[in-house]
C-alpha cells in the first residue's frame, strides 16, 4: 500500500501540471493581471530617484622621510607637500562642518566613500530632484577644496610673517653686530 502511494507522487508530471492550469486559465490570467496593474499603479505612483556621483583625486603621499622642525612654522609650508592619507580625507569629508554647506540641498541619502585599491574619493548624492542630485556632491567637494586651499594659505601667510620677523631679527642682530666690531676695532686700534 505504501509502496503505491510513492507511485502516485511519482506519476504527477509535467503534463498534469499543465493539465492544472489549461483546466484553472481564467483564474491564472485574471491573477496575473490583477498582480500586473497593483504593480505598475506602485511603479507610476512613486518618485524617481536621482542619483549622481562625484569623484576627487587624492596625490599620493611621498615616500620621502620628513625631517623638518615642527616647532618652525615654515615647517607647515614644508609640510604641504606631504597630503593627507585618503582615509583621513573621507573622514573630514563627511565632517559636520562640511555636511551644513548642502543646507537647502533637498537630498535623501550622501555616501562618501573611499574607492578600493585607488586614490579616489566618491560622493554619491540621491534626490528626487536631478538637480539636486547632480550639485550636492559638487557643492561638497568644492567646499572642501575651498578650505584645504583657504587653510594652506593661511599656513603660507603665518610662514611668510615668521620669515619676515626672523629676517628683521636677522637683520638688526647683523647691525648690531657690525657696530659692536667698530666699536671694538675703534678701541683697539684694529684696522
Amino acid at each position: 500500500m505504501e509502496q503505491d502511494l510513492d507511485n502516485n507522487h511519482q506519476a504527477i508530471n509535467l503534463q498534469d501540471v499543465l493539465s492544472v492550469f489549461a483546466r484553472r486559465k481564467v483564474i491564472v490570467i485574471q491573477s496575473f493581471l490583477a498582480i500586473a496593474s497593483v504593480a505598475t499603479v506602485i511603479t507610476m505612483m512613486t518618485k524617481p530617484v536621482y542619483q549622481a556621483t562625484a569623484r576627487l583625486l587624492v596625490e599620493p603621499s611621498s615616500m620621502n622621510l620628513n625631517t623638518v622642525d615642527t616647532s618652525n612654522p615654515l615647517s607647515q609650508i614644508l609640510a604641504l607637500g606631504q597630503p593627507q592619507t585618503v582615509s583621513t580625507q573621507v573622514e573630514m569629508l563627511q565632517s559636520h562642518r562640511l555636511l551644513s554647506k548642502l543646507k537647502g540641498y533637498p537630498i535623501s541619502s550622501l555616501v562618501v566613500t573611499e574607492v578600493k585599491d585607488t586614490n579616489l574619493i566618491a560622493v554619491t548624492a540621491e534626490s528626487n530632484l536631478p538637480d539636486a542630485a547632480a550639485a550636492a556632491p559638487n557643492r561638497l567637494l568644492e567646499a572642501y577644496i575651498n578650505e584645504d586651499v583657504n587653510q594652506n594659505l593661511n599656513e603660507v601667510r603665518n610662514a611668510e610673517a615668521f620669515a619676515r620677523q626672523q629676517g628683521e631679527d636677522a637683520h638688526a642682530k647683523l647691525i648690531k653686530s657690525e657696530r659692536d666690531l667698530r666699536i671694538f676695532k675703534q678701541q683697539r686700534h684694529v684696522a
